[in-house]
């Protein structure tokens, strides 16, 4: 099923909890609609969103494919049971303009409000929701802009604007230079994934120390990203083997995993029985570096040891996470709400290639790459 989402389902952490099989088509626009708030919500306590006829206006959303299975958590999510009398919503069929063209009708399932007589207003997290997932799925400025004018319940002010172009200005430099510490980071963990697929299956040893170092350039540079201060930044093109510059490497991992919700925690040190129950990371530098311990490892057979092909998925996935952080702080989204969005979803391999890919596309679109590893 093809469904148009307008709404709060705009948030994709949102949209995937509640259908974990939802996959991104694309933006899409519904004409000669507007966006209101028609109902209060009991779960929320204010007004949510519903589309309105009106000529010559418009709703923009995305536009997702969904599993049968999820079809009934996401009526449920809804307030919608087919066959049942008083429903919050109704689900319907529209036809919505891929990308805003009218060459490209597109008929999706959309929800459409019970209306209620004087329901509130929005709050701003609901709000929020809304406009976060219109600006992470790129929905056209104009409309971004509109939906920032939403007034929410006890306050009729907007945001400062121009006070916050101010503050990105003045930290536009400083910004700059950190894309290119990453992306620099990221070109470098790019050449060793192609190692690690050519290595996979044919040489383990390989394939374990040139994972060491994978792991280490996609953990600084999403460091240097995240949280490198403007003093640790500019030292960056000063720094050498004795001085990093950067926390360790189980601290980096224990800090991004903290940041997607698992907690302060770092898997690079789970235990490998078959080696006196010696840490991961522990014992890949052993093999880097020809401690003792790693002449045992290469007798036992370092084939036996590891599962290269889950440890090279797993690669894949984090450095997927590291493109789409990357990108999409280049669009200018926020680490907090990249951080919320991510945290769900970056265990699932697929669904962070997915989400790589639409990242890569929209900053090639915007004109600030002409090629990305996607």
């Amino acid at each position: 099923m093809l469904y148009f989402a307008y709404g709060s389902n705009l948030d994709w952490a949102q949209m995937h909890q509640r259908c974990p099989s939802a996959r991104f088509i694309s933006v899409a626009k519904l004409p000669d609609h507007k966006l209101a708030f028609t109902r209060k919500s009991i779960t929320r306590g204010c007004g949510v969103a519903d589309v309105i006829p009106q000529p010559n206006a418009e709703v923009w959303g995305a536009v997702f494919e969904i599993d049968e299975r999820d079809i009934g958590s996401l009526d449920k999510s809804e307030g919608f049971s087919p066959g049942r009398v008083q429903n919050s919503y109704t689900r319907e069929e529209r036809h919505v303009l891929t990308d805003g063209d009218t060459e490209k009708p597109l008929a999706a399932v959309i929800y459409i409000a019970q209306k209620e007589n004087q329901p509130p207003l929005p709050n701003a997290e609901y709000k929020a929701l809304i406009v976060e997932g219109a600006k992470f799925w790129h929905l056209p400025p104009h409309y971004v802009a509109e939906l920032e004018k939403i007034e929410v319940a006890g306050t009729n002010a907007n945001p400062a604007l121009g006070e916050q172009m101010a503050n990105k200005t003045v930290q536009m430099t400083t910004d700059q230079y950190r894309h290119f510490v990453a992306v620099q980071y990221l070109n470098a963990s790019n050449a060793l994934f192609e190692g690690l697929k050519t290595q996979q299956g044919k040489n383990s040893f390989h394939f374990m120390t040139t994972l060491r170092s994978f792991i280490e350039y996609t953990r600084r540079g999403i460091w240097f990203l995240a949280w490198a201060t403007d003093q640790q930044l500019r030292a960056a093109q000063k720094l050498t083997f004795q001085r990093p510059g950067s926390p360790s490497l189980e601290k980096m991992d224990m800090m991004i995993n903290d940041a997607l919700g698992d907690g302060k925690v770092s898997h690079l040190m789970n235990p490998i029985k078959e080696i006196n129950n010696e840490p991961f990371l522990h014992l890949l530098h052993a093999l880097t570096h020809g401690n003792p311990i790693s002449v045992r490892m290469v007798s036992f057979g370092v084939d036996k040891m590891f599962q290269t092909d889950k440890l090279l998925m797993r690669a894949e996935t984090d450095l997927n996470l590291f493109r789409v952080l990357l990108y999409r702080r280049m669009l200018g989204e926020q680490l907090t709400n990249l951080w919320k969005t991510l945290g769900p979803i970056h265990n699932e391999p697929e669904t962070m290639k997915a989400n790589a890919m639409i990242a890569a596309k929209l900053v090639k679109d915007a004109g600030l790459a002409d090629s990305l590893p996607s």
